[in-house]
């Protein structure tokens, strides 16, 4: 997004949290409507809606219903062709 002018309306953090360290916590996206979901439930209050479930099952969201997806991290079903560590 750095450089690109792009203001995402809806962002969602797969398998994030919620608190103080979350990626949805950039300025960059401050004003998004901005979901989390995780197999554990979150706090509320935080500013951020979440859901509980699995990345692999996320039919509480409809389909093309974010302009922004993150992730720490690579889900099981990519390749790794998509991922960088030092190898």
């Amino acid at each position: 997004m750095r450089g690109s002018g792009l203001r995402p309306a809806r962002a969602l953090e797969v398998g994030g949290y919620v608190g103080d360290k979350s990626l949805l916590r950039s300025p960059k996206i401050q004003d998004a409507e901005r979901f989390c979901i995780n197999v554990v439930e979150q706090p509320s209050g935080t500013g951020m809606r979440h859901a509980v479930g699995n990345a692999n099952h996320m039919d509480m969201f409809d389909d093309d219903s974010f302009d922004l997806v993150v992730s720490n991290a690579c889900s099981s079903t990519t390749s790794t062709s998509g991922c960088r560590w030092p190898r």
